[in-house]
């Protein structure tokens, strides 16, 4: 994979995993889910969701365990693991990869 090709991926992983960040008050989808160029080169690309943005993501991703919500599921659980896989399988089929979960 070339360096635009490179590129062109990372900003297609990180477009759908904010389309399907969870959505209130649109912090966490528009502003905290960043990434950027390892060491300023195209090899590698770091995504990740900005904490000092939205320090509340984990609570948006985990289970949710305190008694005031009365044994309810959290709606967005695991959204983050999930909007990664799903990520990888279209921009498998995209760029012409395998998916394989080892």
């Amino acid at each position: 994979m070339n360096n635009l090709n490179f590129q062109l991926f990372a900003n297609d992983f990180v477009k759908i995993i904010k389309k399907l960040a969870p959505y209130r008050t649109g912090n966490l989808r528009n502003n905290s889910v960043q990434f950027f160029f390892e060491d300023g080169k195209i090899k590698k690309a770091v995504i990740y969701v900005n904490e000092d943005i939205a320090p509340y993501m984990p609570f948006t991703n985990e289970p949710w365990t305190a008694s005031r919500w009365n044994g309810k599921q959290n709606p967005n659980e695991g959204w983050w693991d999930d909007s990664i896989e799903i990520a990888i399988r279209k921009l498998c089929n995209k760029f012409g990869g395998t998916y394989r979960k080892e």
